[in-house]
């Protein structure tokens, strides 16, 4: 399943490469997803698509019934939880059928942010949508 027409300028790519990677320049954390079946993915940018209706995430990557939003952050992990909130919610309606997973790589982080009540509920909301939430400083690297 590809997004409308209507979203292709924010397509990054569509494909099946082994190892996907991305990287914001301006900072030093990236994501590594190991797709070792070969499946075909598609990656989008929200930011370039909907920078006009608040912030979304840096990325957005799914294949057959499973989606991740990514986001590569300097410190602020609840603005990243924030911008992954509102960047499922300008696309849920296409990913009703799929596990919905976040992603925050901040270059630093604050530990004390897995107890605050905006990051537990986002947590809880991601899980209620049979998916993960991981928050890794520098790297996150998984099997997708």
């Amino acid at each position: 399943m590809m997004l409308p027409e209507s979203h292709n300028h924010s397509l990054h790519f569509n494909d099946n490469r082994k190892i996907i990677v991305f990287k914001q320049k301006e900072e030093s954390s990236k994501y590594i997803g190991n797709n070792n079946d070969r499946k075909i993915f598609y990656s989008y940018k929200p930011d370039v698509m909907f920078s006009n209706k608040g912030e979304a995430c840096d990325f957005l990557l799914y294949s057959e019934n499973i989606v991740y939003f990514i986001e590569i952050k300097g410190s602020d992990i609840l603005k990243a939880v924030d911008q992954i909130t509102n960047s499922y919610k300008l696309y849920k309606e296409y990913f009703t059928d799929f596990s919905i997973n976040a992603r925050i790589i901040p270059t630093r982080g604050n530990t004390l942010v897995v107890n605050n009540t905006k990051y537990i509920r986002f947590k809880k909301m991601i899980k209620e949508l049979n998916g993960t939430v991981i928050t890794k400083e520098k790297v996150i690297e998984e099997d997708i």
